[in-house]
């Protein structure tokens, strides 16, 4: 009796089931694409998400200690820009704080993140992502406007609707810290 699972394939021999022409899930099939995609991948891709200055950094790390001076306005921000999850919930914070010590030099959400990315080195890269968390809009996805999986729109339809196609605005985000960096700052 044969096994309906391997079909034409020769017991042991693994490595066919990579070539595209064996492989009859869909799935599967999509799995392959992307470790394709992922071995193929270059540290300049624009896809990748990021920045000049990071890919400069991976090229070029520094070997000295940053030359930032950090003074207790910006021992403060630092402490509020990784102790708030939002650029929200940092703002009101920063206006409570510029409002009791008007003097203060505390600097905005963005100013203070591009600040411990020239420090540290790290800098996260932002990917758009389906509303019910299926998949992320990168690699294969990246040009996608519809989840598929789900089949929910990427971006916001009544901001693409009222600009009539020009503000395309993901309906969820998420972050992600790239490892290479991370490993320069620790070494």
């Amino acid at each position: 009796m044969s096994d309906p699972f391997n079909a034409g394939i020769r017991p042991g021999d693994i490595d066919d089931l990579w070539e595209e022409s064996t492989i009859r899930l869909e799935s599967l099939k999509m799995t392959a694409d992307f470790i394709k995609h992922i071995r193929n991948a270059k540290l300049d891709d624009l896809s990748l998400g990021l920045s000049d200055e990071a890919i400069d950094r991976l090229r070029h790390p520094n070997h000295e200690q940053p030359g930032c001076s950090i003074d207790d306005d910006l021992r403060t921000a630092i402490k509020l820009f990784l102790g708030n999850p939002s650029e929200a919930t940092y703002e009101t914070n920063r206006a409570i704080i510029l409002d009791r010590l008007p003097g203060a030099n505390i600097p905005t959400y963005y100013r203070v993140g591009r600040i411990i990315a020239e420090m540290t080195g790290i800098e996260s890269v932002m990917h758009h992502m389906c509303i019910n968390s299926c998949v992320a809009f990168t690699g294969l996805f990246l040009t996608l406007d519809k989840c598929p999986l789900c089949d929910e729109p990427r971006y916001d339809q009544f901001r693409l609707q009222s600009t009539h196609g020009k503000q395309k605005v993901p309906r969820q985000e998420f972050h992600t810290i790239p490892i290479g960096p991370q490993l320069q700052a620790l070494y």
